[in-house]
């Protein structure tokens, strides 16, 4: 059975929306680059910042800088723009507070959590397998780290109430080593988030149309040829019979 697509809208511009370059990234649908495309180029979720000074690019009105795009995988990796810097030589605020992004994104599994124990009393006894944060001297301090299991395990070090806790997140495998050395490259490289599909992309394009998104019913749209927006392909999809 052959079903007609849809129109949903039509427009005559479409400038900015083709795929981009920021840092070592490649910019194409769903994200798109709010400084150069319009609001059609992607869901406003996807919108990324480019900023040449610090040579990448933003999630959407965050200090989050997007270090790799996995198109394949529908998931990227992002760090905190304090943390990457490493700007104070230490834990400046309370990461696990941090998370606000967008409920377009979701914390992948794959996650590991990096537990941060700040301001402890003096004496205080940190938990097996904790090391201490160095400052800018490399001297310790009074903080320490604990590298935990998989996200969401809820496995958080014993804590003797003398030490504030909080949260960070990390790629790596169980098989990474807890020292001094590592935290601090686990913390720069980041965390991995992931997306659901927006819009058949892959069908739309195969129909020779352009992957957009339709502000007016904020979904997913095919620009085709003729510049129209059609719901899902250009053309005409075919059904497959039962």
């Amino acid at each position: 059975m052959l079903l007609p697509s849809t129109t949903v809208n039509s427009i005559t511009t479409d400038t900015g929306c083709s795929p981009a370059t920021c840092g070592n990234l490649t910019i194409t649908y769903p994200f798109w680059l709010g400084n150069r495309g319009t609001s059609s180029c992607g869901p406003p979720a996807f919108e990324l910042k480019c900023n040449s000074s610090a040579s990448g690019a933003f999630l959407r009105s965050s200090y989050y800088k997007v270090i790799d795009i996995d198109y394949g995988n529908r998931s990227l990796v992002a760090v905190h723009a304090l943390l990457a810097g490493d700007a104070a030589c230490t834990i400046l605020f309370n990461v696990s507070s941090a998370f606000d992004i967008t409920d377009r994104f979701k914390i992948s599994p794959s996650n590991r959590e990096l537990y941060v124990l700040s301001k402890c009393i003096n004496g205080s006894m940190p938990p097996p397998g904790a090391v201490p944060v160095n400052n800018c001297s490399g001297n310790s301090s009074s903080n320490f780290v604990y590298l935990g299991g998989s996200y969401g395990t809820g496995q958080p070090p014993v804590n003797d109430g003398h030490c504030e806790l909080s949260e960070l997140l990390v790629l790596g495998s169980e098989a990474e080593g807890t020292t001094s050395a590592s935290y601090r490259r686990l913390i720069r490289g980041g965390f991995r988030l992931e997306w659901e599909p927006v819009g058949d992309c892959n069908t739309c394009s195969a129909s020779g149309g352009q992957c957009r998104y339709d502000g007016n019913t904020a979904a997913f749209a095919c620009l085709c040829s003729d510049g129209s927006l059609r719901v899902s392909t250009c053309g005409e999809l075919r059904i497959k019979p039962w």
